[in-house]
């Protein structure tokens, strides 16, 4: 039987508890989606940019210092194109409690009941 995991809801914080080798996911003003690699470092804010999909096992998310983590990570020859949208990374459900840590609910009473 596959666990149910939470629904995930825009605007929810999440810091990584460790590095994790990964893809960015590029946007662009065309008909494209392109990628680069990277490694997030542990302790990296990350938000939710849109509410999940019940059924779906992943979710968007931006560094919440985009602007910082774009210079240092995205290619140069990327974020310098014209047609360049911006970037963002997919995390699965079954990243939180493990690989994400969530630190902030804006859609709850108070930070202390965020998930552990």
């Amino acid at each position: 039987m596959k666990t149910v995991e939470p629904n995930v809801r825009g605007g929810e914080r999440f810091e990584l508890t460790q590095e994790r080798a990964t893809h960015g996911l590029t946007s662009w003003r065309a008909s494209f989606t392109g990628d680069f690699e990277c490694r997030i470092p542990k302790g990296t804010l990350v938000e939710v940019l849109y509410d999940s999909v019940p059924h779906a096992d992943g979710f968007t998310c931006k560094p919440v210092e985009y602007a910082r983590f774009e210079a240092d990570h995205v290619p140069e020859s990327e974020r310098t194109d014209s047609r360049y949208g911006g970037y963002y990374f997919v995390f699965k459900k079954s990243d939180i409690g493990t690989l994400l840590k969530q630190v902030y609910n804006k859609h709850l009473q108070s930070d202390a009941h965020a998930r552990t």
